[in-house]
């Protein structure tokens, strides 16, 4: 046998003996979707995204023309990105970074893409401006890690190979590969990008990357172990 049990009374309450025995009430029918629907559209018209990372936040409002979310996207990407042109061009890097950030400036409200798809496409630019610089000033380096000078003994292979925000690592990067090498390992450590963003930004494929990637890693690991004979 089923159990009925009372429905409640417009007040939320359940009906009383009396209840039953009088006149029933007339509900106004609630439309649950339109609820939600609004409610829906309220936090979207008040950028409520619980899931959204501050790095995302910080890009959606840059978009917008909010100064502080731009401000928050330099200070995450500005040292990484610093590092990287002092790598490959040290004696530019610092104008190159500020051309890059003006470039991403005046062209953020064009960008579609997340983080990932941002992080990609700031390393672009500067790459291509490390490009055209070095077009201007009529010059093709031969050895373009001469000018790095340092080194410590201090860092491990561990250090040298996988943190590589470490200055005694990128010199150790500049010395121990070739040009192609290093640009793979400081675009996946120092930029972050994925090996099919690699691939697209160097005009290779994603296997050329990967290939490329593990000769590096092999490279640095053989001269960190000549370093300690």
């Amino acid at each position: 046998m089923a159990l009925l049990l009372p429905a409640p009374s417009c007040n939320g309450s359940s009906p009383t003996t009396n209840d039953r025995n009088s006149r029933p009430e007339k509900c106004a029918a609630v439309d649950f979707r339109a609820v939600l629907s609004g409610i829906d559209e309220l936090r979207s018209t008040l950028g409520d995204s619980p899931e959204q990372s501050p790095e995302e936040a910080a890009l959606r409002a840059a978009q917008r023309g909010d100064a502080a979310g731009l401000t928050a996207l330099f200070r995450t990407y500005q040292p990484r990105l610093l590092r990287y042109l002092r790598a490959r061009e040290p004696r530019l890097a610092d104008d190159l970074a500020s051309e890059t950030w003006l470039a991403v400036a005046q062209r953020l409200n064009t960008f579609e893409g997340g983080v990932p798809d941002f992080a990609a496409w700031l390393f672009t630019i500067a790459r291509l401006r490390m490009i055209d610089a070095r077009r201007t000033a009529s010059r093709r380096r031969t050895d373009p890690f001469a000018e790095i000078e340092g080194d410590s003994s201090t860092s491990t292979e561990q250090i040298a190979i996988q943190k590589l925000s470490a200055q005694d690592a990128v010199n150790l990067i500049n010395s121990a590969l070739n040009e192609d090498q290093a640009e793979v390992i400081l675009l996946r450590t120092l930029g972050d990008l994925s090996v099919d963003q690699v691939a697209e930004l160097l005009g290779h494929d994603a296997g050329w990357v990967r290939v490329t990637q593990h000769r590096a890693t092999k490279r640095l690991a053989e001269r960190y172990s000549e370093r300690l004979l």
